[in-house]
């Protein structure tokens, strides 16, 4: 997981954080602000700690639900990796 910030210019962080993440096979998470600050100069997970209505507790639970979703994510894929092998040795077995 790659946290960036909220895009908010032309050379913003999250536009290099998405190609490095493509790069590696990780996903970019940026904060999520209260739908009425959506359109306020509030961009990073520092400023939604410290001046979002939502404060640190939004933080927490943001960074919390990213990596439930990573980890989810990547036991799905080892169960997938472990059929493939499994379907594999029934095939050698033959």
């Amino acid at each position: 997981m790659i946290f960036a910030d909220r895009a908010l210019g032309k050379e913003a962080g999250q536009d290099h954080a998405k190609q490095a993440a493509e790069k590696i096979g990780a996903r970019v998470i940026t904060p999520r602000f209260a739908s009425s600050e959506k359109t306020s100069d509030f961009s990073t997970f520092n400023d939604l700690a410290t001046k979002s209505e939502l404060g640190k507790e939004a933080v927490r639970e943001q960074c919390e639900a990213a990596v439930e979703t990573a980890k989810e994510r990547a036991a799905e894929k080892a169960r997938e990796q472990n059929q493939e092998k499994s379907r594999g040795n029934k095939e050698l077995a033959k």
